[in-house]
């Protein structure tokens, strides 16, 4: 009979082969799609939250049934993330906010996206100490203290991954994502 674990690492394995194609700077075309690129890496974040296990202390009672996804910027992903109000993560319902300053719900997000903002470091400081999964498409956000950087080079889709950043908000990131990825060091 399979162990839990097991059938966990099975579905993982089964996840990972369907993001594949998405994933690497050798497969996943950001032209070749007729979706715009904000869509792809709206697609793409939601498919890491499978790749990231997050502490039991991470959910508050207030949030016990939602796994909250939140934006910091001008206009995350042109609008993007609105697809994955529909979706569950973590086995939650996805609830969006959008941040815009120093606001408390920060407190409350389990992943925050931060748009291509001129002070990433404010967005960071938002969620510091937090259980908070830091994700963006903006230029050395990972080597800056964010936690996944989505690139583009040559129109294929890459992530570099600060694995000292997520091991310090408590957060734990699969070895078949960090095996896909550059893994790098950061400054926090």
């Amino acid at each position: 009979m399979m162990s839990p674990h097991d059938f966990a690492s099975r579905i993982r394995r089964a996840g990972l082969i369907l993001l594949l194609p998405l994933l690497t700077f050798g497969t996943a075309h950001a032209t070749d799609s007729p979706q715009p690129e904000s869509s792809l890496k709206a697609a793409l974040v939601y498919k890491i939250m499978a790749y990231v296990t997050w502490p039991d202390t991470a959910f508050s009672p207030d949030d016990e049934d939602r796994f909250n996804v939140c934006g910091y910027g001008e206009n995350p992903l042109e609008g993007a993330l609105t697809s994955l109000a529909t979706r569950q993560a973590a086995g939650r319902q996805i609830a969006l906010y959008e941040l815009n300053g120093e606001e408390p719900a920060a407190q409350h997000c389990h992943l925050l996206f931060v748009d291509d903002v001129e002070d990433v470091a404010q967005a960071l400081e938002l969620i510091r100490d937090q259980p908070t999964l830091t994700i963006s498409d903006a230029e050395a956000f990972a080597h800056g203290g964010g936690m996944i950087e989505i690139r583009k080079k040559r129109n294929r889709f890459g992530f570099l991954i600060n694995r000292n950043a997520a091991l310090e908000a408590d957060l734990m990131i699969a070895a078949p994502l960090l095996e896909l990825s550059t893994v790098v060091g950061g400054d926090r």
